[in-house]
Parts: C-alpha cells; structure tokens; sequence
C-alpha cells in the first residue's frame, strides 16, 4: 500500500499537461477497449502518435495512480448500457500526466446491439480534481467504493418516537404536496388549453358564417350595382344576417374577454363593414374591393384565432386533422367559392364573356378542386385518427365532393359557351353547394368540441381524484399515527401499571 502512495506521491513531480477550456478528446473503442478512432486533441496532449494509439487498449493512457476499483464500477455501467461519468488521470507518453472530466457512453447499430464505446473528455475543474483525488486516496487506502457512513443519521435518534414520526410525517406531506400541486398545476395548464382550443372553435364556427354572408353580400351588391333592382331586398336581409353574426361574435368576445381577442382588430373590421354598408354611391369596382378587403381582413382574424386559441397547436392525432380541416382549408375554399358566385353573377348581365374573365373563372374554380382535394386526403386521415367521427358527417363530405366534381364539369361546360344565361343554374349550384360546405364545416366543429370537451371533463375528474385522494392520504395519516401513538402510550401505561403492582407487592 506503501509502494502506490510513493508512486502517487512521485508522479505528482512529473510533467502535468493541463487541458485548455475548448480542448476535446474523443476516442472511440470497440466491445474489447481496443481504440478504433482518436482525434487531434488526443493525439497532441498524450503525445502518442495516431499509429501508436489505434488497435491498442484504451489502458495505455491509464495512470497507476487510479485504483482499480475506479475501472470496475465503470465496466459495471458500460455493460448495463449505462453512461458512466468520472474524473480520471490519464498519463502521457512522457511519463507525464493530465486530467480529464471524461463521459464515456456505449454505441448502438439500428438494432440496438452495442458495437462499442465513445469516450468524450475535457477539461475538469479544481474543485473535481481535488474530489476525484480524495477518492483515489480513500480508495487506496482499503475503502469501499460504496461505502457510505450512518453516523451522520445519529442525530435522528436524539428525538422520541412521536417527534420521529412527526418528522416522517412531514417528509411525506412535503412529497406529496409537490406531487399533488405540480399534478394540480399540469392539469389546470391542460384544462385552460383545451379551453381555449373550444372558444377558438366557436369563433371561427362564427367567422366561416360571417365571411360567406359577406360573399353573398357581396355577389347581391354587385348585380344590384349592375341594374338589377331585384336583389334589392335580398341585400337588406344579407345585412341583417351579417351584423346579427357580428353581435353573436360581440357576446362571445365579452364572455371570454380574459381568455384572448384582439379587440382592436374587431373594432377596425366592423367599422369597415358600416362604411360599407353606408357607402350607397359607391363604384362596383369600388364596392367590389371593399369587400374583398373585408373578407380578407375576416380571413387573417380567423387565422388569429386558430393560433392564439391553441388550434392546430399540440394536437392530439384524434383532432389534429379537425382542426387542419377547419382552420386551414374549409375557410378558404369557402372564399373561393364566394369569388366564383361573384364571377357568375357578374356574367348574368353580360351577352358574351371576355377571354380574361373566362380565365378568371377557370382559375377560381381550380382553386376550389384543389381545396376540395385538400379537404379529402385531410378526411381520409380524419377517418383514420377518429373513427368515433359521425357517419353522417362523412356521407355529407361524401356528397360534397360529388356535388364540387359537378360543379367543376358544368362551370367547364359553361365556359365554352359564351351565353351568359347558362351561368344561372351554375350560380344555384354555387349556393347550394356553399351552404353544404358552412353545414359540413359546422357538423366538424361540433365534434371537434365534443372531443374537446370530453378531454376537459377527463382533466376535471383528475385534478377532482388528485384533491380527494390527498385528503383522503392526510386523513390515513393522522389514523396510523393516532394508533401508533396510542398503542405506544398504552404499552407505556401498562409497563408501569405492571411496575407499580409488583412494587406494592414486595412492599406488602
């Protein structure tokens, strides 16, 4: 034992090479410890050469100063698959020697099969010198590497058996209570978010209704502007609707004004649809732009909402693609369709079309096919993911996506006749087939709260099974203690009842 601590003691007169703060030593081995790989910074701080070093054990940089025992419990992680972390002396090829915080960590093929071992080491501080030192030493001289000393539990027994238990008591209290409060506050967290991913719900269920309103609004203003008196009335009941739409969105925003909103942007947009409103000498083309503005301004707010409500944000698969389908897709498609009912109403006042508004309608009307195609690779995963979704919901997409495939073909029929006439069955279509799509949208937004609700409810009855169950464990506490305490005391008494009736005995 004499002989390490000479050599210990030796060594330390022997050159130390000392790491700098960005000097990395890598080396990699394989199951045997034979070196495989070794980069600059091991070459250059041993000294050996790279020829010197691959196919050699990783033991001819080991320092006899590390004991054994050092090696053993790091063989013991390795080959439990268990990164090991220690502060080891490595020597040179000088005789010298340097210090490394060294991270060594088993490598698996794509099968999970150790093929060997990374080493990655740098430069250790004081402080870990200094500990893995001490350790060398104690183990040096006969200690265990896991040998661990009571005495500094010896306190404990200074205290009677009701205070011990007071302090158990407390110990456990103390557990639980974090447990309990970092669950209740997880919990809650969750609970809000489901929250707020159910009002964005209800108001983009709103903003789909009002921006195919303001689409109707739009196509009756046109051909009103266009000389047709007819639609005059139908575009005094499109207003109603619209601004009963709009109170409906006000209600909503009150009732959730601590959750979110962007009150400011509200206010702009319904002050843009009075102006609109009001503006009764206004151009087509100006009326046209506005509400083209309007509906996209409605578009950007339902894109605000989707994001600040948590929409689309950390989605579970059973909604995921309800909420994509929703918030993404059906709003825009919905747009467009708005764009086409217009472009066919313009042409009811037009003996032939121009080429450039012939195109403008093909365009529009590729844009709802590819929605269309959008919304049916977004349902095949929704079927998929939820297969609780409503079969009626999906016979109705069903029959959308039939209806938009006809409504494609008659538009294309249309098209190449100039007869502005034939664009009336088709402007039907459009109607019916928007309604179809706010009925649809709707039927998804319904069950998207459903499911919304039912993890809310599961949240609840958590946080409710959290605070029962640790009351209930309080309460088990303070029985087992109770009984504890009162059989000790008993025996107590009766220790001494026995202690005074021998006593009287010997004195009588």
């Amino acid at each position: 034992m004499n002989i390490k601590l000479d050599k210990s003691k030796d060594s330390l007169h022997k050159e130390e090479v000392v790491l700098s703060d960005d000097s990395r030593i890598i080396s990699k081995t394989n199951l045997k410890g034979v070196i495989t790989y070794v980069n600059d910074d091991f070459i250059q701080i041993s000294g050996f050469s790279e020829k010197e070093l691959l196919g050699k054990s990783h033991n001819i940089i080991r320092h006899s100063d590390i004991p054994k025992s050092i090696f053993e419990n790091m063989w013991n992680h390795l080959h439990k698959r268990i990164p090991w972390r220690g502060v080891l002396k490595n020597k040179t090829k000088s005789g010298g020697f340097y210090w490394v915080d060294a991270l060594i960590s088993p490598t698996f093929d794509e099968k999970g099969n150790v093929l060997g071992y990374i080493s990655v080491r740098k430069k250790p501080t004081e402080r870990q010198i200094n500990k893995a030192q001490r350790l060398y030493n104690r183990l040096s001289n006969g200690k265990k590497f896991t040998d661990f000393k009571l005495k500094y539990l010896h306190w404990i027994y200074r205290y009677s058996i009701q205070t011990r238990l007071i302090f158990l008591n407390i110990f456990f209290l103390t557990i639980l209570t974090i447990i309990s409060a970092s669950s209740l506050v997880r919990f809650t967290q969750e609970y809000d978010f489901y929250q707020k991913k159910s009002f964005g719900s209800d108001y983009l269920i709103y903003f789909s209704d009002l921006t195919e309103k303001i689409s109707t609004h739009r196509a009756s203003s046109a051909i009103l502007l266009s000389g047709d008196s007819n639609f005059k009335e139908k575009l005094i009941q499109s207003e109603k609707q619209i601004e009963e739409t709009l109170n409906k969105i006000s209600i909503l925003q009150n009732e959730t004004r601590n959750y979110f909103f962007d009150e400011t942007a509200h206010q702009d947009i319904s002050v843009d649809w009075f102006s609109l409103k009001n503006d009764k000498q206004k151009s087509l083309e100006a009326n046209l732009t506005k509400h083209t503005n309007l509906i996209t301004k409605y578009l950007y707010l339902s894109k605000y909402f989707a994001d600040s409500t948590n929409l689309n944000k950390d989605s579970s698969s059973d909604t995921l693609y309800i909420e994509l389908l929703t918030t993404r897709i059906l709003p825009h498609l919905l747009e467009s369709l708005g764009q086409l009912k217009l472009e066919s109403a313009m042409a009811f006042s037009k003996s032939t079309l121009p080429i450039s508004e012939k195109l403008k309608i093909k365009g529009i009307a590729s844009s709802i096919d590819i929605y269309s195609e959008q919304i049916s690779t977004g349902m095949e995963f929704a079927k998929k993911y939820s297969p609780d979704l409503d079969n009626k919901t999906i016979a109705q997409f069903d029959s959308l996506l039939l209806n938009t495939k006809k409504l494609s073909k008659s538009i294309d029929k249309n098209l190449s006749n100039s007869e502005s006439s034939n664009f009336i069955p088709a402007f039907r279509e459009m109607s019916n087939l928007t309604s179809n799509y706010i009925e649809f949208n709707n039927s998804l937004h319904l069950y998207l709260n459903k499911k919304l609700y039912e993890k809310m409810l599961t949240l609840k009855i958590k946080v409710y099974t959290i605070i029962f169950s640790y009351l209930l464990f309080i309460l088990l506490i303070y029985l087992i203690n109770f009984t504890i305490i009162k059989s000790i005391q008993d025996s107590i008494d009766n220790s001494m009842a026995d202690s005074i009736d021998h006593f009287k005995k010997v004195l009588f």
